[in-house]
């Protein structure tokens, strides 16, 4: 299986470096403005509002060949399908809402709306406001908000269309719950303290009890430097949790620590969770700890990433933990266009070739389908898009794309 599974992955290796010729040559002769370029092409004045409405999309499509003990398996899937709308005043105020493509079954059923169709959800939907005041910036959201961990960690992770950052993919957060959220930055960006409070049950269920999911944040920046001529920052992260799940108000705490490195073509990291009350049983205490790191090789067509999770599902319970080591290549087919990260989206065309295996102990949660599966190997292709554009309304106003 080993033999199959490299000569699989070299197999998807020479298509993307079979391409990059033809990639480098696009991306030579045709690039388009940076923003930059555009807001100073702009006649000044030219939005009297202030007022910018955005649009924004994200898709995931991979073809994975799986091998596990029990059979193999092959298939594409769409592990990510978003549209979103927002609306922004100046960066101080507005609204977004975005929405995911998603199966109508359960995790372990097949049977939904029209067998297993893909529906749409609401994944974000929130209003928010981010006045200066005093030394810093102060950020207020409420509605559908993304999880205050589980987005600070994203601010250094890259690989996303690989796999969700651990404390999402290990089941210890959602990425977005009903509430609201208050943030402080200073010193730009320096010292940020986020405090999230909501409903704890997930965008997938209403409140089921009176308590709140209660989730601090802080993170400093210490080390800012210049790479390569580009923007380099190393992030320390520390977040706690005072949580409840479902009728009967069980234990959901959570303690988290991360360590970031981003820049926009180099991203490195580490995170680690710990979990009193985990999969809705309030006795239960979890773990996982994950690192990863990608870099793009040969900036902007070849890159390559590596990335390492494990999750103990029961501490107490030994064979119970789940590992996934996962390694691979990737090239931006479209000039990335390094626009700052945020909510509304980045651009980004880029294909990925890689290898994950897959290793559960014997106590561990079994793969959805099939029985007592302890490890598999998948070698995937995906390709990750995504991408944004603005309109300034008002009088005179011109398009833009962040």
């Amino acid at each position: 299986m080993t033999s199959l599974a490299t000569r699989a992955l070299l197999a998807l290796a020479s298509m993307l470096l079979a391409h990059a010729p033809s990639v480098l040559h696009a991306q030579a002769t045709e690039v388009a403005p940076t923003t930059e370029v555009a807001e100073r092409q702009k006649p000044a004045g030219s939005n009297l509002t202030g007022l910018t409405f955005t649009g924004f999309g994200q898709v995931f499509a991979s073809y994975d060949y799986t091998s596990t003990e029990a059979e193999d398996f092959n298939a594409f899937n769409l592990r990510r399908a978003e549209l979103g709308l927002g609306l922004r005043k100046e960066d101080r105020a507005g609204f977004l809402v975005n929405i995911e493509a998603v199966r109508s079954a359960g995790p372990r059923s097949y049977f939904g709306v029209d067998n297993n169709s893909l529906v749409m959800r609401v994944k974000h939907g929130f209003g928010f406001y981010a006045p200066r005041l005093g030394p810093g910036r102060l950020t207020i959201r409420g509605g559908m908000i993304p999880d205050v961990w589980v987005e600070t960690v994203e601010q250094g992770y890259d690989i996303r269309a690989i796999a969700p950052v651990m404390a999402e993919e290990g089941d210890f957060y959602v990425s977005s719950d009903l509430g609201g959220s208050v943030g402080y930055v200073l010193w730009d960006g320096f010292l940020e303290a986020r405090l999230g409070l909501t409903n704890g049950e997930g965008r997938n269920q209403f409140e089921l009890n009176t308590g709140k999911n209660t989730t601090a944040v802080l993170s400093v920046r210490p080390l800012r430097f210049d790479l390569r001529g580009e923007g380099a920052t190393l992030g320390v992260h520390a977040s706690y949790r005072d949580g409840s799940l479902g009728t009967s108000s069980r234990a959901n705490h959570r303690v988290s620590a991360a360590l970031t490195f981003a820049h926009p073509r180099h991203f490195g990291g580490a995170e680690f969770t710990q979990a009193n009350g985990f999969q809705g049983q309030s006795s239960l205490q979890a773990r996982g700890v994950s690192a990863w790191a990608n870099s793009a090789l040969y900036p902007s067509w070849l890159g390559a990433y590596a990335r390492f999770s494990r999750v103990q599902q029961d501490i107490a319970t030994q064979g119970s933990d789940i590992t996934r080591v996962q390694a691979g290549l990737y090239a931006d087919l479209i000039e990335p266009a390094n626009a700052e990260r945020s909510i509304f989206g980045f651009p980004r065309l880029r294909l990925y070739a890689g290898y994950t295996r897959e290793q559960f102990g014997e106590n561990a949660e079994a793969i959805t389908g099939v029985d007592g599966a302890s490890d598999a190997h998948i070698i995937s292709a995906t390709l990750s898009a995504r991408g944004a554009a603005a309109i300034d309304a008002g009088p005179g106003a011109t398009s833009s794309e962040p």
